[in-house]
């Protein structure tokens, strides 16, 4: 069956404020019946007002009312058009795993049940209105009675898993053998495995639910922390016998493991939480999970992020940019484009070190797939190459702070320290270069696809194999950092006019200075004064029409024992299968040995400030 031949039977257009509910038919005392529902139009309505303002069939508007529903959670499986539902008297065409779920979750008899289902509910074919859906989504499933989550088929084995856990007070108990206990674990990895933990869009969905719901088969049940923990299921006292635990901590040990890497989303998006959570954040946590459309990767988490978003095509964001930072949800545009306009947003509200910190490259020549302008960040490779380091692994100096974590929402923040026992931000304006470089990248005419940046090119280094030298007068020229790629005679060092951001110091002195100064002293442990400068220089390649491309960011000190989401490393084993190309980050730390870790002695009185367009 066609679906877009039967889209444009179904759907009515829709207002950017409402969305479309499905009236579910009981199986009428039938368990095999057919499939039978309604679609309505709903108003999605204030807060205050439980359900939504349904529109009745007739016209006059006397019948509408506002009723409860529930919303459906479930994958897509393999995207294939299999089955049909009856909806308003014509066949619609839907997957299997949704068509298993309708059936399982209709009311007996003839009542009916109302669900939100996103199949059904948007129009797949209508790329606007998508959009506009998707911005809606997080209201849709916030406002639901309940977040019905739906597994798939139940097995035997996972039958007993519930029985087990209902049971949990009992005595121990023999009925509980060597193929029971055997039959338990089978159950627990079938229910690891199942494909709704990993995918990006139940991220989201779970974070808004008010009340979540289990269905697997005809199983019905809530979430427990025993279901994620399979050492607390086996020393439940119906399963403490000694066989089913110590005879079988291997098993257990692996089945934890599993549980710990299929389930960390889950349990991080389902407890309950203040505010919105950090963009970067969702980006490296939710990388890893599966999608059917790598859209899906931004469209699917940002509702939960503290970064604004709008329903708008790029053209129309081009020109509002000029007012505002926002992330534009426009499904009708093509990924690089979608990249562009995230990766902007993050660097008007976060600096240059958002880039220069989680920046991957390849570097063996080989295209990258999408092909992005050399300043757009691939949340999904960041998410591959960085993890976030327990605060145990932390150096003493980056444990004490712990409590000054420098993220999106406090960018231009400065550190203070508390005695040594830790440090906590203090907020300051952004610095007028970074105003300048908002200005300079929120002008509606430009390409979004470009960067602008203002510099000098730095006669004090040079690029030569595969290095940066620093230039010596009374000396010979030092190697000060390594470079994973040949470079090439053109290749320039350049030194840009805008504060990277990311914490304007690890340390503050004790009396207050100017946030904007490129070098700062400060009070070390009470040892004298110490000179700290943040930043580094950037190493561009010329390409066509004067413009030019991001090789590498030559960080003044270690990239990753800067405040700015200093928890997340880079980490080349964090990949669990090797990768097809060589894959490298921007940011490259200086040479252990080079003395001049500073800002380069340059006589600003002679500088040869340059626009550079970045592509």
């Amino acid at each position: 069956m066609d679906l877009t031949a039967a889209s444009r039977k179904l759907y009515r257009p829709i207002k950017p404020y409402q969305t479309r509910l499905l009236r579910l038919h009981g199986e009428a005392g039938a368990s095999d019946s057919p499939l039978r529902c309604d679609l309505y139009h709903a108003n999605i309505l204030h807060p205050k007002f439980e359900g939504l303002g349904v529109f009745a069939p007739s016209d006059d508007g006397k019948d509408d009312f506002i009723t409860c529903y529930d919303a459906l959670s479930y994958t897509w499986g393999n995207g294939e058009l299999t089955r049909s539902v009856g909806c308003n008297e014509d066949r619609f065409p839907i997957t299997e795993n949704l068509y298993e779920a309708l059936l399982a979750l209709r009311l007996p008899q003839e009542e009916v049940r109302y669900l939100w289902v996103d199949a059904i509910c948007i129009n797949q074919s209508n790329g606007n209105e998508k959009s506009e859906q998707i911005w809606n989504m997080l209201d849709i499933f916030r406002k639901a009675a309940r977040v019905v989550v739906w597994l798939g088929s139940a097995t035997e084995d996972f039958e007993r898993v519930l029985f087990a856990r209902e049971h949990s007070k009992k005595q121990p108990s023999s009925a509980y053998d060597e193929y029971s206990i055997v039959s338990l674990f089978r159950g627990l990895s079938e229910l690891y495995e199942k494909a709704w933990f990993t995918r990006i869009w139940v991220q989201q969905e779970i974070f808004a639910a008010r009340k979540l719901v289990f269905y697997c088969g005809k199983l019905q049940f809530k979430w427990s922390s025993t279901l994620s923990k399979p050492s607390e299921l086996f020393k439940l006292p119906v399963l403490s016998s000694a066989h089913s635990y110590s005879g079988h901590s291997e098993e257990i040990s692996r089945l934890d493991k599993l549980a710990t890497q299929r389930l960390t989303c889950f349990e991080q998006f389902s407890h309950p939480k203040a505010g919105q959570l950090d963009l970067i954040e969702l980006f490296l946590h939710t990388g890893g999970l599966g999608a059917t459309n790598p859209k899906d990767h931004i469209y699917g988490i940002v509702g939960m992020a503290n970064m604004p978003t709008k329903a708008m095509s790029l053209d129309e964001w081009m020109t509002h940019r000029v007012q505002e930072v926002f992330i534009p949800i426009d499904y009708s545009a093509d990924l690089v484009s979608i990249l562009c306009a995230v990766t902007w947003a993050t660097l008007m509200k976060g600096g240059l070190y958002v880039l220069a910190k989680f920046k991957v490259l390849t570097t063996d020549d080989q295209s990258q797939e999408p092909l992005l302008p050399s300043w757009v960040i691939d949340w999904r490779l960041a998410a591959r190459w960085f993890s976030k380091a327990p605060s145990s692994y932390l150096f003493e100096a980056d444990r004490k702070m712990q409590d000054a974590d420098i993220r999106l929402d406090n960018a231009w923040a400065a550190l203070v320290e508390r005695h040594l026992l830790g440090c906590k931000p203090k907020p300051y304006k952004p610095p007028p270069e970074h105003t300048e470089f908002c200005r300079d990248n929120r002008d509606g005419a430009g390409c979004y696809t470009e960067l602008i940046l203002r510099g000098v090119i730095n006669p004090e280094f040079y690029a030569k194999k595969k290095c940066v030298w620093h230039k010596r007068k009374w000396m010979s020229d030092q190697e000060a950092w390594k470079l994973p790629f040949e470079v090439h005679a053109t290749d320039v060092v350049v030194y840009m006019l805008v504060f990277p951001g990311g914490g304007l110091n690890r340390y503050i002195p004790r009396v207050e200075r100017d946030p904007t100064m490129f070098s700062i002293n400060y009070n070390y442990n009470g040892r004298g004064i110490r000179e700290h400068r943040p930043g580094g220089l950037w190493l561009l390649r010329p390409a066509e029409d004067g413009k030019f491309r991001l090789l590498a960011f030559l960080s003044f000190a270690s990239i990753n024992r800067l405040p700015f989401y200093h928890r997340w490393c880079w980490d080349s084993e964090h990949s669990s299968s090797p990768p097809v190309r060589t894959f490298d980050r921007l940011a490259r730390d200086p040479v252990k040995n080079w003395g001049g870790k500073s800002l380069p002695n340059m006589n600003r009185d002679e500088w040869d400030i340059r626009t550079f367009t970045i592509i």
